[in-house]
């Protein structure tokens, strides 16, 4: 059985948002957690500014140095009113959770830094007797050579300097060429060969990282360049023919033939009362995130407005929340992302399985969809999670 603990352990960003949800959903505080290359990005989000107490920083920290996620150096979190979505506060920290204990430097290591200073002057002594004795011999030796042979040496002429033997300085050398600027129009090149045959989703999102790559060489051209204000203008073009590039990713993934609205206007009604969000993720997919009062229950809906690629809901079972309650809520979200499920018979029998330990997963075709359930104990709750996702 997928443990969320263990996951945020290896870091998953998912399993620490979902444990994050649980800690301060009773607190009427929603949890966004994203990531940027090694730093977590985490955001606290309330419908009051009294419910968002810069303490909540501190805890959210707890919370990690506990879980210790692999693979984060550093972390940022913010406190954000839901409407309007206003900063509150904000705090970072850098953290190591790689998972591996510094070593102990070894005794040798040890004696290096201990011998250290003498080991290097000893070389540099030598070195300098050498020279010492080198001065000496050849002092002695022109004292010697100037009593025997000064004589001579005054009547002799000093020759002069050869004209044709006088080294002149050589030229500066030239710096190298600028180049960066056809650098960029060359990767731009090869991400208009990209977007023209792209077809797929894996090919449209080849040619959106060719235009992250032109982007960013465009960016590297210096204001010394004859082509500085031209390349600025074409980071502008770029940037565009990226996010049309990831448009057209999202637009050719396969859809669970469901709309977003359609699940907000059930979810919103004042009975349920979800608050809902757009929190895209850090690679640009769009992701409408919604939740219950008291964080008993979260929606992910993926994907364009009209054409969701996923869909997920999180109920929390152990809450002192009554069972038809929840129970209501997952009926609800099947009805609108899964119609094909035929959940009178099926949604039980599925929980009962999971209960029961006789399977980790249940995944049942519903149309042209996969309804998939797990069942997870996280700290005396059970978590019931359901994914719609194209067949």
């Amino acid at each position: 059985m997928t443990d969320y603990l263990q996951s945020a352990k290896n870091g998953s960003v998912g399993a620490v948002e979902v444990l994050m949800n649980k800690s301060f959903g009773p607190k009427g505080v929603t949890v966004r957690v994203d990531k940027s290359d090694s730093t977590l990005k985490i955001t606290l989000k309330a419908a009051s500014q009294s419910a968002l107490d810069r303490q909540l920083a501190s805890r959210v920290k707890a919370g990690l140095d506990k879980i210790k996620p692999k693979g984060f150096t550093g972390a940022i979190i913010e406190g954000r009113t839901i409407k309007p979505d206003r900063l509150i506060w904000s705090a970072r920290w850098g953290v190591t959770y790689s998972g591996k204990k510094p070593q102990p430097a070894t005794s040798s290591s040890k004696a290096k830094v201990s011998v250290g200073v003498k080991a290097s002057n000893e070389p540099f002594k030598k070195k300098l007797i050498v020279a010492l004795l080198g001065v000496i011999v050849v002092a002695v030796g022109g004292y010697i050579a100037w009593v025997l042979y000064a004589p001579s040496l005054k009547s002799a002429s000093t020759p002069s300097p050869d004209p044709a033997q006088t080294t002149e300085p050589a030229p500066p050398a030239e710096p190298p060429p600028d180049n960066s600027y056809e650098n960029a129009i060359d990767q731009a090149l090869a991400a208009v060969d990209k977007s023209e045959t792209a077809s797929t989703p894996n090919e449209w999102d080849n040619a959106a990282i060719a235009w992250n790559r032109a982007i960013r060489l465009m960016r590297r051209v210096p204001e010394s360049n004859e082509n500085y204000a031209t390349a600025q203008s074409k980071i502008s073009e770029y940037q565009q023919n990226f996010e049309y590039a990831q448009s057209q990713e999202i637009a050719t993934l396969p859809t669970i033939g469901a709309s977003k609205t359609s699940v907000q206007n059930i979810f919103e009604q004042d009975a349920v009362d979800f608050v809902f969000q757009n929190s895209p993720l850090t690679d640009g997919t769009p992701r409408l995130l919604g939740t219950a009062p008291n964080s008993l229950a979260i929606i992910e809906l993926y994907g364009a407005a009209d054409d969701l690629t996923s869909a997920t809901m999180s109920t929390f079972i152990g809450r002192g929340v009554s069972a038809e309650l929840l129970a209501a809520y997952n009926l609800a979200f099947l009805n609108e992302v899964a119609p094909g499920y035929d959940w009178d018979s099926e949604l039980s029998d599925s929980v009962d399985a999971l209960s029961d330990g006789d399977s980790e997963e249940m995944r049942i075709r519903a149309g042209d969809n996969i309804v998939s359930m797990t069942l997870t104990d996280v700290a005396g709750v059970f978590v019931l999670l359901i994914s719609v996702d194209p067949a």
